[in-house]
């Protein structure tokens, strides 16, 4: 839709509404869009912000177009910039849509570097005038992306993304459970010589030539180091009896640790398991927001977030334990899994059609 079809699907929107729960127009002359124009950084309130997320900047252009900056505390994780329409309809009313279809706010601006934009339901988020947003409140561009696309079958919601070599990465498909490989290079993908154990088919990473899955059943609390081919359970590791019991949304090999993510009994929580089979103890745990899949590289670890704008790629800091920097991602798929290998991430996620997309990815 075009700029000037949205302006006037928002006018008609205005005229079609009922009166009953619009907020009042005040009595003051129409303060026209460039009271309410300009990059805003917000002070208090929460007139639009989601549940899960705060609202850190507007930006309403003159051409009726703007962006909306999120950020998800504590944590530090960023939305990357929910594009608005906006028409003034005069007497301090306005019309935005923020995504999910225009409404009707009033604005009052108590002196040019301020303003408070007001909502139907009478809550309100107040704002002050800025130059710019920061660089700190934006997401940062991909260095470069490589993409496999067109691949079938796609992963399954339960699947993790596991780097076995440059030719091949392993995944669980979204029908039969069955684990596949896929040469990044050529987008073939073929059935992987997995474990014939049976049970535990949600596979999530490869710690050294033997791989971690689960059986995506129960809580997802437990998991099983298997051996490709065969039969062979390596080890068996329960979250549970580490005393910080997870439904197991990600792991993380990495050279001094294993990382595992998941849901906790009241928070998204990462653990950081240390020691050698048989005897892995919990060395570090913080809550983070939820995460989709965790991958680890170059003593730094990464996660995929949905915001309110889609999933991004988050950089976490392991002293802070909150976001140091925040990725956009393309919009091509709906990404959901993630792994590190050959010195790149790799992220798996579906397609509009329905088939599977690999991306390569340098931050």
């Amino acid at each position: 839709m075009v700029k000037w079809e949205r302006t006037l699907l928002l006018q008609l929107v205005v005229l079609a509404t009922a009166c009953d729960g619009v907020p009042d127009t005040p009595d003051a002359a129409p303060q026209g869009p460039a009271a309410y124009t300009g990059v805003w950084h917000a002070t208090g309130g929460d007139g639009f912000g989601s549940s899960s997320s705060t609202v850190q900047y507007i930006e309403l252009t003159q051409d009726g177009t703007g962006a909306l900056r999120t950020s998800y505390e504590p944590y530090g994780v960023l939305g990357c910039g929910l594009d608005i329409f906006h028409v003034d309809l005069g007497g301090g009313l306005l019309s935005m849509d923020l995504g999910g279809g225009a409404g009707l706010y009033r604005y009052d601006n108590p002196d040019p570097d301020h303003l408070v934009i007001t909502t139907k339901q009478d809550a309100t988020i107040s704002f002050e005038r800025v130059t710019d947003v920061p660089a700190s409140a934006k997401c940062r561009d991909l260095a470069s992306t490589t993409a496999t696309t067109d691949i079938r079958p796609k992963a399954g919601y339960w699947s993790g993304l596991a780097f076995q070599s440059s030719s091949a990465i392993w995944y669980t498909d979204d029908d039969s459970n069955a684990i596949h490989s896929v040469n990044p290079t050529t987008g073939v993908v073929t059935p992987a010589n997995a474990n014939t154990n049976g049970s535990s088919r949600q596979i999530q990473a490869f710690e050294g030539a033997n791989y971690w899955a689960h059986c995506a059943c129960g809580s997802v609390n437990s998991m099983q180091l298997l051996a490709p081919g065969g039969s062979t359970v390596t080890e068996t590791l329960d979250t549970s009896l580490l005393g910080n019991s997870l439904t197991i949304y990600g792991v993380a090999p990495a050279s001094d640790a294993l990382w595992v993510a998941g849901n906790g009994n009241n928070s998204f929580r990462i653990l950081k398991i240390t020691g050698a089979s048989g005897a892995r103890v919990v060395a570090d745990s913080f809550d983070f927001a939820s995460l989709d899949g965790i991958a680890a590289i170059d003593g730094k670890l990464w996660g995929l977030s949905r915001t309110d704008v889609g999933t991004v790629l988050v950089e976490i800091d392991l002293v802070t334990k909150k976001a140091a920097a925040t990725y956009k991602l393309p919009p091509s798929a709906n990404w959901d899994a993630i792994t590190a290998g050959s010195g790149s991430l790799w992220l798996f996620g579906a397609e509009p059609d329905g088939d599977g997309q690999l991306l390569r990815v340098t931050p």
